[in-house]
């Protein structure tokens, strides 16, 4: 599917921003329905208005330690508190910038927002 779209839109003379990025939101919805475990450190986070956890995962390179990658992360309200909960009963910490974290998460893009990591689950033994 991915080639059929591209295709299309290659033939296409222009597209607005908000035209791409629906079919960027499109494709990553279609192409990456399922959850991922993936491993990185919280370089930032915080805990915003109605308990929702908003911050960045980082990967940075082992050679020169500069970040290599990041995305945002967004933990809504109703899994953050068992996520945080497992995470503290198991480390007797709480998730702070700076941690290195395995996390399972959902990918989605957003015409406003753009690309972001939604967390669905932590292993606590990372």
């Amino acid at each position: 599917m991915f080639r059929s779209v591209c295709t299309i839109f290659a033939s296409m003379n222009t597209l607005t921003l908000y035209e791409l990025n629906s079919i960027v939101q499109e494709l990553i919805e279609t192409e990456m329905p399922d959850t991922y475990w993936v491993q990185g450190e919280l370089s930032e986070g915080r805990v915003g208005y109605g308990g929702h956890f908003y911050g960045e995962l980082v990967e940075k390179s082992e050679k020169t330690g500069a970040i290599a990658a990041k995305a945002r992360v967004t933990c809504w309200q109703n899994i953050y508190a068992r996520v945080a909960a497992k995470f503290a009963r198991a480390t007797g910490e709480s998730l702070r910038p700076g941690m290195k974290v395995l996390v399972e998460v959902s990918v989605s893009f957003h015409e406003l927002y753009g690309y972001s990591l939604t967390i669905q689950d932590i292993d606590p033994t990372y």
